[in-house]
């Protein structure tokens, strides 16, 4: 199958920041917000974002952790990709590398690579027209439960 970087990876990158920032966006424009007070996205500073984003990690296990999806919606779950998303963003956007570290090393437990339109992200190329996808648990940590998302054999 022949693979495309462009035009398709602007809507590609997209999509994805768009579905990585759908919860944030989500509480900070209903006034939900960590500090209590009652803010909208355009007042938000990329302090606080990133304040938003380590309130999601779980500690597991001494040394490693997980981002939960959202406070709200799975928060008892914590999917592999979106952990390899958090580590960039932790470390290279918000300076926290030892929330990042400790997600790497939860990382290593639970391998897995990125599928279909995360890759983009990485400057990977991506095959069109993209799979399904399904969710599949990886294992249970007290309360937490791993996913894997990996891609099916049927076009999206």
């Amino acid at each position: 199958m022949k693979t495309h970087r462009c035009p398709v990876v602007l809507g590609v990158v997209v999509v994805v920041l768009q579905a990585l920032l759908y919860t944030l966006f989500g509480y900070l424009v209903m006034g939900f917000h960590s500090t209590g007070r009652f803010e909208y996205v355009e007042n938000t500073t990329l302090g606080e974002i990133c304040l938003f984003i380590e309130g999601l990690y779980r500690e597991l296990g001494p040394g490693y952790g997980c981002l939960v999806e959202s406070p709200v919606v799975e928060s008892d779950t914590c999917y592999t990709s979106t952990n390899m998303l958090a580590v960039y963003v932790l470390r290279s956007i918000c300076g926290n590398s030892v929330l990042a570290e400790n997600v790497e090393r939860f990382l290593e437990l639970y391998k897995t690579g990125f599928y279909d339109y995360y890759q983009v992200l990485l400057g990977l190329p991506i095959q069109l027209p993209f799979n399904a996808t399904s969710h599949v648990v990886a294992g249970r940590v007290g309360e937490i439960t791993v996913k894997h998302v990996i891609v099916l054999d049927r076009v999206m």
